[in-house]
């Protein structure tokens, strides 16, 4: 009996999935080119979101958003002069 052909890319065990995660979390990190994220394996949806978790538990703040400085009134109580009775 022929045997079937073995398929171009062996699939990668479980245990080996985290491994996969930990490095496309390492990449996004260090801001990896798009050339690199190319090399690494393909994530499923489940595991592009345990990526992102991860990303997002870092405790660091996201880098595309900026912080407005606060006007030194903003803080300031209003005060309102009382009108002189005429």
């Amino acid at each position: 009996m022929p045997s079937l052909p073995q398929s171009p890319v062996p699939p990668t065990p479980p245990a080996g999935r985290a491994h996969v995660v930990a490095q496309w979390a390492q990449a996004l990190r260090n801001r990896a080119d798009s050339a690199a994220l190319q090399q690494l394996p393909p994530l499923t949806d489940a595991e592009a979101a345990q990526v992102m978790a991860q990303l997002r538990g870092d405790g660091s703040p996201p880098r595309a958003t900026a912080r407005c400085p606060t006007h030194p009134m903003a803080s300031s109580p209003a005060t309102f002069a009382r009108a002189s009775p005429s």
